[in-house]
């Protein structure tokens, strides 16, 4: 194997999920969508619904009432605003984003809101590309169009599900520096490269293959694609 131990990121991500998920759970799903995990979680249909019946409470929020439509696996699932959640204080234990924050412009503003609405020791878990990974690099240089023909050709992704990007919180050091300014301490975060995208591009996939290679070494390690965030609220922010 050229890259030995490379685990698919969304794996690692219902992993981190399914430890902290049990009867007494709460849990809140930002920008849901149509699923909890990506098609590239081999066993999604499975994961998503073991973890949802694990849980005592899965509230779902999305912007697009169409793609709120066509979740299937989250029952309570409400249109709404991430940067304005329409909950009362300390209302959920969980809350997580999978591909969402770098969507976001403001994305200090959403921090605060999940702040106000977790428990006390409450988490919020999210997955989000790394800015300084070289996927990301060549996606920021391309035109919209462009960037959205490539995705359906290579990941298989409708058009419609590509929404704009601004990646304001999608690196080890930012992530690490505005944390405690949000009233959360750093749990833990996951580096992680991702699959390769250009296997339908025959030969270049060897390219990307060795750059990968490359990315797996401890030195590259915060220029890897994935990041897998944990951050707890801060004891003091939960006591106030």
């Amino acid at each position: 194997m050229l890259i030995p131990g490379m685990v698919n990121p969304q794996i690692v991500y219902r992993d981190r999920l399914r430890a902290c998920i049990d009867g007494e759970t709460r849990w809140l799903d930002l920008g849901c969508g149509h699923r909890i995990f990506s098609n590239s979680l081999p066993d999604s249909e499975y994961s998503q619904h073991d973890l949802v019946q694990r849980a005592k409470l899965v509230v779902g929020i999305d912007g697009d009432p169409g793609a709120l439509r066509a979740n299937r696996i989250i029952q309570h699932r409400i249109v709404g605003s991430i940067e304005k959640l329409p909950f009362n204080d300390r209302s959920f234990d969980l809350i997580t984003a999978n591909m969402v924050v770098e969507h976001l412009p403001e994305p200090h503003i959403l921090l605060s809101e999940i702040n106000r609405v977790l428990a006390e020791d409450g988490l919020f878990i999210f997955h989000t590309p790394n800015i300084k990974n070289y996927k990301i690099l060549i996606a920021r240089s391309c035109p919209g169009f462009l960037k959205k023909k490539a995705i359906k050709y290579l990941q298989n992704r409708d058009e419609a599900d590509v929404y704009p990007t601004c990646y304001r919180l999608n690196r080890p050091y930012t992530i690490r520096t505005n944390a405690p300014l949000a009233g959360f301490e750093l749990a833990g975060m996951d580096l992680l490269q991702g699959p390769a995208d250009s296997v339908m591009l025959g030969p270049l996939v060897i390219f990307e293959l060795l750059v990968m290679k490359f990315l797996s070494l401890k030195l590259m390690n915060d220029s890897r694609s994935n990041i897998i965030v944990r951050l707890k609220k801060a004891r003091r922010q939960a006591d106030a």
